[in-house]
This record gives structure tokens, sequence and C-alpha cells, in this order.
């Protein structure tokens, strides 16, 4: 992974998490050992290239709209991570919509790294199950 991917992955989380003081986790360690987790790849042009359990809306350059099905996260909310998978460094950002939800819904957005726009690029992503 290079120093870009890097970036791009704490400016996600920075964005994404509200300050706390408490830390991650204030209930413990999360059970992994009974958390639901979805991973899929998808295409620039929002076709699922793998995985199943979701569903993707393109809904724009570099817009995309992750549904989940019903039910698939106990909780109704998931944690999730995404990552370019294009020859060329790609900046990635994934928001919770609805969420906690009986469907879930995230929205990713991919950037160009050289110009900062919006823009089509092919993208994977891990989604694990949040804690009650």
């Amino acid at each position: 992974m290079n120093r870009l991917s890097i970036l791009a992955i704490a400016l996600a989380i920075g964005l994404a998490c509200p300050a706390s003081a408490q830390g991650v986790f204030p209930n413990g360690a999360p059970d992994t050992g009974t958390a639901t987790s979805v991973a899929g790849a998808v295409s620039l042009d929002g076709q699922v290239l793998h995985g199943a359990g979701f569903t993707v809306r393109r809904r724009g350059p570099g817009q995309y709209a992750i549904t989940f099905q019903h039910g698939i996260f106990r909780t109704g909310c998931a944690a999730m991570t995404v990552e370019g998978t294009s020859l060329f460094p790609i900046l990635s950002l994934a928001v919770p919509r609805r969420c906690p939800a009986r469907k879930p819904l995230f929205n990713v957005n991919t950037f160009d790294v050289k110009s900062g726009l919006l823009s089509d690029e092919n993208f994977q992503f891990v989604a694990v199950e949040m804690s009650p």
C-alpha cells in the first residue's frame, strides 16, 4: 500500500468519525466471533464484480450508493472501509446515510488524486457489523 492510500484512509476516518474522549470501543473490544462481514468489488460503472448481500447504484461521476440486504447486520449498522483498485492512485470515502436501518445504505465517493474531482473508479470494500 502506498503512502497516498494510507493518507486517504486516514482522511476518510478523520472526516467520518466524530471526535471523542472515549476509546473506539467504549464497552470493550467488539465481539468479532459473531459479527457479520460483507466484502465486495465494484466496477467503475457500478456493477458488482464480487460479493453478495448488497446492491450498488452509480448515482453520478464517482458517486455510488451501496445498500445492504434486509437484516444482514443484526444491529442494523456496519463500519465500512473502501479502497480503490485502479492502476492509478485514487481517494475514496464511505459515508453511512441510513444506519442503523433494516437495509443500511452507504454513499461511496471516488476521487481522482491529481484533479481532486469525483471520478468513476473500480473499488473494493469491507463492511463489518458494529457491536450493539
